[in-house]
Order: C-alpha cells, then sequence, then structure tokens
C-alpha cells in the first residue's frame, strides 16, 4: 500500500487537515480529480483510518527513534531488528533499515548512534550466539534491493556491525527477480536465512564456512503466488511464518518435502479484522522457555492495526489491537516491519518492547520523515492477560 503521497498533499493544503478520528481526510484536494491513481490512495486511507477507529485495544508508545534520511515524503524505514548486549544490557540497540540507503542502529529511547550505507536494504533480523565455522558471533542480515543480494554482518561488542561475507550474495533475475522479505534462524547449532522476491520466491540457505569464507549453501524452497514481504521462525518449533500480502500467513515446517499450509484465521474470508496488505511478523516467546507459549504478530496495514495468534497449534486469531498516539509520541499507521524482543530490560521495558515501523510520522501537525515507535511489551502482555487469553 502506497498512502503517503496523500498524506503529504493533504498536509500541504492549508484549508483542509487530516482528522485521524473520522474520515474527513480531504479526498478532493491538491487535485485528486485529476490523479485517477491519487483518488484510488486517498479513498484505501480514508478505509483504512475506519477501520483502525473500529478497534478497541490499544497500546502506547513511550519513544521513537530519530527519523531516517529520505528525501522529504519518501516510503523509507522498513523493518526493525533487536540487539540484547549481553555485557551491559542497557547498551541493547535497534536496528533499523532505510530502503534508501542503509542500516541504523538507535539506542533504546530512540537515539541514533550509527548509520552504515551498505544499500537500500529492506527486511532484516539478527540472531545471537551463531555457530559459524568454530566461532560463536551474533548476526545481522538483510535483503539489499540495489544489487538483489542478501547482506550478512558480525555484531561486535559494542553493537558496530562488519560485513562477513566477502561480497554481497546476488541472485540472479530469473531465480529472485526482486529482494523483498529476509529472515535468520538457527536449528540447533546450524545458522540459516530465509530470502523471498516479489514474485513469490522464497529460499532457504545454511550460513557455513569453507576454506576460511563464509558462504551461503542452498536448502530450502518454494514458492508462492503473490507477492511475500514478513518473516519470521519459530527455532524452537522450526516453523516459518510467510506473509503473502494479499491473501494470509503461511506455516511451513523448515524440512525437505514440506508443504506451506495457510493459518485460516489471518485471511480476510475467514476474518474480518485482517484487512489486507498482511506485512511484518514478528514472535513473543515466553521467558519461561515453554515453546507452546507465546504468540505471533502480523502488521495489517489495511486497518493500521496489529494481529495476535496463538503460537502452536492451528494459530488460532486471539485479538487486535493499535498503536495510538499519547503524550508527546505520535500513533503508528501502515506499519511494515516489526521485532518484539521479550527478554527484561530496564525502565519501561522490564518485559521486553515491541518495535514497529511508522509509515506516518508526525511532529505535531507535521509529517516529517518517517521512523520507528518503540512500546514497552507489558501494555500488550496486560491486554491479552486482561482477556485471560495467553496459554
Amino acid at each position: 500500500m502506497a498512502l503517503l503521497k496523500v498524506i503529504l498533499f493533504a498536509c500541504d493544503t492549508e484549508t483542509q487537515s487530516i482528522n485521524k478520528d473520522s474520515s474527513s481526510i480531504p479526498v478532493e484536494a491538491a487535485g485528486f480529480n485529476e490523479d485517477p491513481e491519487a483518488r484510488e490512495d486517498s479513498i484505501e486511507l480514508v478505509l483504512a483510518y475506519q477501520q483502525m477507529n473500529q478497534i478497541e485495544p490499544e497500546v502506547f508508545a513511550v519513544a521513537e527513534t530519530d527519523p531516517v534520511l529520505s528525501l522529504e515524503g519518501e516510503d523509507a524505514a522498513d523493518d526493525p531488528a533487536f540487539w540484547y548486549n549481553v555485557n551491559n544490557p542497557d547498551s541493547s540497540l535497534i536496528f533499523g533499515s532505510n530502503k534508501k540507503g542503509g542500516i541504523y542502529s538507535y539506542r533504546l529511547d530512540g537515539s541514533q548512534v550509527d548509520y552504515y550505507t551498505v544499500g537500500d536494504i529492506n527486511n532484516i533480523d539478527v540472531r545471537q550466539d551463531v555457530l559459524v565455522g568454530k566461532q560463536r558471533i551474533d548476526l545481522l542480515g538483510g535483503s539489499n534491493r540495489t544489487d538483489n543480494s542478501v547482506v550478512l554482518f558480525e555484531i561486535g561488542s559494542q553493537g558496530k556491525l562488519s560485513p562477513i561475507l566477502r561480497e554481497n550474495y546476488r541472485f540472479d533475475r530469473d531465480d529472485i527477480d526482486e529482494v523483498y522479505g529476509f529472515c535468520l534462524y538457527q536449528k540447533k547449532d546450524q545458522g540459516c536465512l530465509v530470502v523471498n522476491g516479489k514474485g513469490g520466491a522464497i529460499k532457504v540457505f545454511k550460513i557455513i564456512k569453507e576454506a576460511g569464507d563464509v558462504q551461503l549453501k542452498p536448502y530450502l524452497s518454494w514458492q508462492l503466488s503473490t507477492q511475500p514481504e514478513g518473516m519470521a521462525v519459530d527455532d524452537e518449533n522450526n516453523i516459518l511464518y510467510i506473509g503473502e500480502e494479499n491473501n494470509g500467513i503461511w506455516k511451513v515446517a523448515l524440512e525437505p518435502k514440506a508443504k506451506p499450509a495457510l493459518i485460516p484465521s489471518s485471511q480476510n474470508i475467514n476474518n474480518e479484522r485482517i484487512i489486507y496488505d498482511i506485512e511484518g511478523l514478528a514472535l513473543y516467546k515466553d521467558p519461561s522457555g515453554d515453546p507452546a507459549k507465546g504468540f505471533l504478530l502480523a502488521s495489517i496495514q489495511g486497518s493500521f492495526s496489529y494481529a495476535i495468534f496463538e503460537r502452536t497449534g492451528d494459530n488460532r486469531y486471539i485479538t487486535s489491537f493499535k498503536i495510538a498516539a499519547h503524550d508527546r509520541v505520535d500513533a503508528a499507521e501502515e506499519t511494515d516491519g516489526l521485532e518484539i524482543f521479550s527478554g527484561p530490560l530496564n525502565g519501561p521495558f522490564s518485559q521486553g518492547l515491541l518495535v514497529v515501523q511508522d509509515g506516518f510520522n508526525f511532529d505535531g501537525q507535521q509529517m516529517i520523515n518517517q521512523n520507528f515507535k518503540i512500546v514497552p511489551l507489558s501494555q500488550v502482555l496486560e491486554l491479552l492477560n486482561t482477556s485471560a487469553q495467553l496459554p
């Protein structure tokens, strides 16, 4: 969904303003009558806010990152990841991709630490204590649209990124037409990555080290009929989840000959709360370590909301919530990627945190460049526990 330009048109209109609590978006503003695509987008925008308003459960971000670098109005921020600093938890980092140029790292208060200009990075992911060769390292990887590749970095003890591939692993356009979604996972000690393309290809690789070089070894593959994006792996249950933007969420065992199956309650035909597109996916893993506990979280762009599904069984839909404006932090809308950290941190994040990309980042009434919103995970857990819906 590409609605950002509609908001910008609206903000440029002196006589009308956006009222996010109703459907009074200025559809006729800024020449929409002369631009059929803008008219279509403006209608989708109105419907998305209407759907958002129908969702009552809400949580609030207590911090937000500095905006990403981009041209005014560009859809640039995309996917967050989290790195836990085992030596100094307060110095843990949030990473965020800028699909117009690179990867950011941020402190827990949202302030920028570093920016790595490594290409147009779409989705990113982190896995820690991964065995690569004979060494255990923390990994960050991502999909790079600049050269249709994946990138891999070691995360140093201070959170700095260092590339571990001699060169980006590039795909032939006949194999993956345009890299899009990406995630990492571990199968026992084996580090692996998953990448997908806009044409529906899903590719799994083992991360190996031979003759001193880190290499990617093809392992598994599947093909979807339409565009996927967000993915997440349940390492303990060896399950890959794939968001097919206009269809639903697929699950598949990470084994040869396994066949993907759609989660019925993730489809609009079975669940009125699923308003396509489905974008980012993330897993909450209960601190007890019980793989039967936890949940799967998906960002639902068609209603500017987030849908929660059970982690096991048939992944029954539980509920949806929105991230509303609160104090000095604005609401989150049209989220692409998101990430959950389930462990304890200091301050408001004693039960972990949820980080989401915000497609419409406002400073007061003015739209500014996109960023990432940071929500105490305790709010989401309280929302679920109040309804007695966690296992």
